[in-house]
């Protein structure tokens, strides 16, 4: 396992190599539909252009929506030639709707992720991903649960037609 360390001031941040590159690989495969993502998809989960893709602040808002859909009001973002003005918007749309899904957010600001900060980075993306995977499983779990309140319905239902029938059938014979 390959750690990159990324020194700022007096401390030093780090992550793994293959932690970038599944989260690249990842974001490649759940995003590569996006329109608004075309010119920069695929990323290369070789290089650290992840850091470059994200300081734009449109990948991890379209993440957000990926999972939790219109959580970003996408009307609100700048997709193409941004200035630091609306490059720190998209940010701070990023950042409210990471609260909103339950991320934890402590001292970043947008212009942290403007700078493409690495460790910063990164964090928010793990918490963006688990946060959206539990939620599919979530709806995965409730549908069985519906599921399987409908199928004992039906069973119920079934079972109750065929005492229905059962009955009327010993009644015919009684009369």
């Amino acid at each position: 396992q390959k750690i990159i360390e990324v020194q700022k001031q007096q401390s030093v941040h780090s992550f793994e190599e293959s932690e970038k590159r599944s989260y690249v690989d990842y974001i490649n495969k759940e995003l590569s539909n996006d329109k608004h993502l075309k010119l920069i998809l695929p990323i290369d989960s070789k290089t650290n252009s992840l850091f470059t893709i994200a300081s734009k602040g449109v990948l991890l808002c379209k993440l957000i929506n990926k999972f939790f859909p219109n959580t970003i009001d996408e009307t609100k973002l700048a997709f193409s030639n941004q200035n630091l003005f609306e490059i720190n918007q998209n940010h701070e749309l990023c950042i409210e709707a990471a609260k909103k899904i339950g991320c934890a957010i402590v001292n970043i600001g947008g212009t942290d992720l403007s700078r493409g900060n690495p460790h910063l980075v990164m964090g928010l993306l793990w918490q963006i991903i688990r946060k959206g995977l539990l939620s599919q499983v979530q709806n995965i779990q409730q549908n069985r649960k519906i599921t399987s309140l409908l199928s004992s319905n039906l069973n119920s239902i079934n079972s109750n037609s065929t005492n229905s029938n059962s009955t009327n059938s010993i009644n015919s014979i009684n009369s």
